[in-house]
């Protein structure tokens, strides 16, 4: 749920990739398919909130979620849902305008969410901070990064999107296997791991591939060192 990157390469192909970052001993559930609302989704799901940080649905439509909206919050407890459920929430809704629009966020923990539409070829970001929500339409075109603002400073973010879009600049096309050797090697070699930060540490790496109306999700656990790959196709889309 740490870090985050989206790059649309020059064949119109869509990587999202994403690092969880997170206590070893917290159970997840590798992806299996789940009916949500009128939806399949395929999510690793957390087995103490039931929830997700990064889901694909049968319609086209994937989320990735991350802890926190622009900086460090002061935890408040007894939250009313869990940020894992509101993404899941987006396969519910009758359309992502209207979610984005009209969930109720009250007692909500803050969070960012990811949300990109395969078929309309549209990424939305949502940062609830806690008052107030923030949407955005992102440019798909464009290379995105994201990191927690509940476990990495300022001067870490900065210095991570900035390590990214050098990676980025050092090639006039990257690979779904070249962002992953990214996200997947250690700080000391320029990577994205994190190794036992106070009892966290990245326990795994997703990746989201989608083109031509198919998407893949590859579940990486770097703790049981296995592999989770399930595969898609959709001929619709959520309006």
């Amino acid at each position: 749920m740490c870090t985050v990157t989206f790059v649309k390469s020059k064949n119109g192909e869509v990587i999202l990739t994403s690092n969880r970052d997170e206590k070893t001993h917290r159970a997840t559930l590798h992806p299996k398919t789940y009916l949500i609302g009128q939806e399949s989704v395929t999510f690793p799901k957390d087995e103490i909130a039931g929830g997700t940080w990064i889901a694909l649905g049968d319609n086209g439509i994937f989320c990735c979620l991350l802890n926190g909206g622009f900086k460090l919050h002061e935890w408040k407890g007894n939250y009313r849902r869990s940020r894992g459920q509101i993404l899941l929430d987006v396969f519910r809704a009758d359309s992502t305008e209207k979610f984005l629009k009209e969930i109720d966020l009250d007692n909500i923990e803050p969070f960012t969410l990811i949300i990109y539409n395969s078929v309309s070829d549209k990424l939305n970001l949502l940062v609830w901070d806690g008052n107030q929500r923030h949407i955005s339409d992102l440019n798909v075109n464009e290379p995105h990064f994201w990191a927690s603002a509940t476990l990495y400073s300022s001067d870490v973010k900065t210095a991570r999107k900035e390590q990214f879009f050098n990676f980025m600049s050092s090639s006039s096309e990257h690979s779904a296997k070249s962002i992953y050797h990214l996200h997947s090697s250690p700080k000391e070699s320029n990577g994205y791991i994190l190794n036992d930060r106070g009892g966290i540490e990245t326990v795994s790496v997703t990746q989201l591939i989608l083109s031509n109306l198919k998407g893949m999700m590859i579940y990486n656990d770097l703790i049981a060192e296995t592999q989770t790959i399930v595969e898609k196709e959709w001929n619709k889309v959520l309006l």
